[in-house]
């Protein structure tokens, strides 16, 4: 009778990885000289589902082995700091993922159906990760001795759904469970989740970057609002020509993605100035809520930054010239009279008199400080100012509500070639600017979109009208782009 022979399965075990390996090895020698080009296209997409269930099979019994090597304390011995330093000088695997593959055996340990399952195949280690992660959040307020029980809970619940579903319906019904098993937690979450809402709006160079938590209820329902304004926009055409769909669904979809955090910019935006602009946030001394901005009619021309003031803010932020103007274009404008004015730091009294005039000059045209020392005018212009103020003139709202539905009635939607964007999310543009004595006017005012307009005042684009159009039409101006001369350097 021959004797059965004996073979060890942990010897056999290394050996068919050892064999798997030289397999792969000589797969990536053929896909380098070419081999994956030549795979017909009719079998490509199985042949990459297989070799990503290879990848998902070593990286189960991956998992097993650093497990085993964790606990076995032999890497010490080897000189190792740590299994996740052995992972990342061994294999080149970058920190971060060495220790989340350390961290996810160690958490492995727990659930012990679900590490067969892996083994065996019948669960990805997304899915196995997924059911750890959902379930370990599920009993966090747990105590430490409970957990073991209600560990077995959450995978006798979860397990058959990651073996037949999906991440994302793991990751769901995990979520099920959380509300369920606690709903004391639940609740001090959601109260929790109330007292941590927080927004902060904060000036970082020319923007304001906006921070913040909002509870689930409140968050969704903005991302409604935003949805539905972006949606309206794409239903309305009111799209740059770069974001208009072109046809093809995977191009619109990809743009769309794209462009829907600037969308959703433009759309906040929008809300802000519609509730400012209707005074639904109610008044201050009579007077609506607003963005002030202080300039003057010579500082425009020199080229010199407005103020605006913002709330919460010790000292006005500077505004760029044409950033003025155009603001400028559709606004309430204050006309104050001022008999002359001096730089902030140097406001002071005379014998308990103001300072009057331009500034109060030394013999030679300088400002003298404070501290008795002179300042050459040009210096003392750069300086924030405060003024002798000696009338309040007329205010007025530049586009009134009859000129303006006769604008959106003539122009239909942003001027500016290619340009669709509707009536509603435009701005009036006075093609001569009210500094300089252009006259609200129909004959003076253009419809343009917030990129648009930015691209007429800051971006170097010119609105011409066309001599002996009537204005009424609405081919009556011209949109050229920016002089590719270079500019001329002032001496």
């Amino acid at each position: 009778m021959s004797q059965a022979t004996f073979v060890d399965p942990a010897v056999e075990f290394a050996r068919l990885v050892a064999g798997a390996r030289g397999l792969l090895s000589e797969a990536s020698a053929l896909a380098g000289s070419g081999a994956v080009a030549g795979v017909g296209l009719a079998g490509l997409p199985e042949l990459t589902a297989e070799l990503f269930s290879v990848r998902d099979a070593a990286h189960a019994l991956g998992t097993v082995a650093v497990d085993r090597l964790d606990a076995s304390g032999v890497l010490a011995a080897q000189g190792f700091g740590s299994t996740t330093a052995f992972l990342t000088q061994r294999t080149g695997m970058a920190a971060g993922k060495a220790g989340s593959v350390v961290s996810g055996a160690r958490t492995l340990r727990s659930y012990a159906a679900t590490r067969v399952a892996l083994v065996a195949g019948r669960v990805t280690p997304d899915l196995a990760a997924a059911l750890v992660r959902g379930s370990e959040a599920a009993i966090a307020d747990k105590t430490d001795q409970d957990r073991v029980p209600w560990r077995a809970f959450c995978e006798d619940y979860l397990l058959p759904i990651a073996e037949q579903g999906s991440v994302e319906e793991v990751a769901g019904a995990a979520a099920v469970l959380k509300e369920i098993l606690d709903p004391e937690s639940a609740a001090r979450r959601k109260e929790e989740s109330m007292a941590g809402q927080f927004l902060t709006v904060t000036q970082v160079g020319d923007q304001f970057v906006i921070k913040g938590a909002l509870t689930l209820e409140d968050g969704a329902a903005l991302k409604v609002l935003l949805d539905r304004m972006r949606d309206a926009k794409y239903r309305s055409g009111s799209l740059t020509p770069d974001e208009q769909p072109t046809g093809d669904a995977a191009t619109d979809e990809r743009r769309r993605r794209i462009a829907a955090a600037h969308q959703d910019a433009l759309s906040l935006n929008h809300l802000v100035q519609l509730w400012l602009t209707n005074g639904m946030v109610g008044r201050a001394h009579g007077v609506r809520p607003h963005v002030t901005i202080t300039t003057s009619v010579d500082d425009l021309d020199a080229g010199f930054p407005g103020e605006m003031t913002v709330p919460g803010m010790s000292s006005p932020v500077l505004v760029n010239a044409e950033m003025v103007k155009r603001m400028l274009c559709d606004a309430s404008v204050t006309e104050i009279g001022v008999i002359g004015s001096v730089p902030d730091r140097h406001a002071h009294h005379h014998d308990g008199v103001p300072c009057h005039g331009p500034a109060h000059h030394g013999r030679h045209g300088h400002v003298h400080g404070v501290s008795g020392c002179e300042l050459h005018p040009g210096s003392a212009r750069l300086l924030r100012r405060r003024h002798h103020v000696w009338d309040e003139g007329r205010r007025y709202r530049t586009v009134p509500p009859r000129l303006r539905r006769a604008l959106d009635l003539r122009d239909r939607h942003c001027s500016f070639p290619g340009c669709r964007i509707a009536v509603g999310w435009c701005e009036a543009h006075h093609i001569t600017e009210w500094e300089h004595g252009g006259a609200t006017d129909l004959d003076n005012l253009t419809l343009l979109c917030a990129k648009h307009h930015h691209s007429v005042h800051e971006g170097g684009w010119t609105i011409v009208k066309n001599p002996g159009i009537d204005p009424g039409c609405p081919a009556w101006l011209t949109v050229d782009p920016p002089d590719p001369s270079p500019p001329r350097t002032q001496p």
